[in-house]
């Protein structure tokens, strides 16, 4: 019976995914809507499940996990966050980027996320706008050689 639950689990979450892919899901812009309580809850379950798949190196199924997350629950930093994380394992970096820039628009202070969308901006080969958004992370949170050293070595 679990292999049956699992299975069904599955081909609902791909189909779903694949809905999300071509947008007849959801509406493309549901960020200015307040979630439910249930979907919240459904969000926080895509979300750990995200977490786990991640953990275990499923990246792949991770992002589609994430997605799935924020189409639930688009203003959660949290899962940007860990979406951006798993683009730039899969190095890809134009998602990565749109992932962080939607973590700097809901926490503008978040020196982090300014830091990963540089490294983003520098895998595709945009040291400007690298530099540019160090700068922004250092501007929240100035103690970070690292950041300083990115800096040094890109403009």
């Amino acid at each position: 019976m679990k292999v049956l639950n699992k299975a069904l689990y599955m081909t609902g979450t791909l189909l779903f995914a694949v809905a999300l892919l071509y947008g007849d899901a959801v509406s493309a812009d549901n960020s200015s809507k307040k979630p439910t309580d249930k979907e919240m809850a459904e969000a926080a379950e895509h979300y750990s499940k995200a977490s786990q798949l991640d953990e275990e190196g499923k990246v792949d199924e991770a992002i589609v996990e994430y997605r799935i997350s924020i189409k639930l629950n688009p203003n959660d930093t949290d899962v940007h966050f860990n979406l951006g994380l798993a683009y730039l394992k899969k190095k890809q970096n134009k998602e990565a980027i749109g992932a962080y820039k939607k973590v700097v628009e809901l926490s503008p202070r978040d020196a982090e996320a300014y830091k990963l969308l540089g490294i983003a901006y520098i895998q595709e080969g945009d040291k400007k706008e690298a530099v540019r958004q160090w700068k922004n992370s250092l501007r929240i949170e100035p103690n970070q050689p690292d950041v300083k050293e990115f800096i040094k070595m890109n403009e």
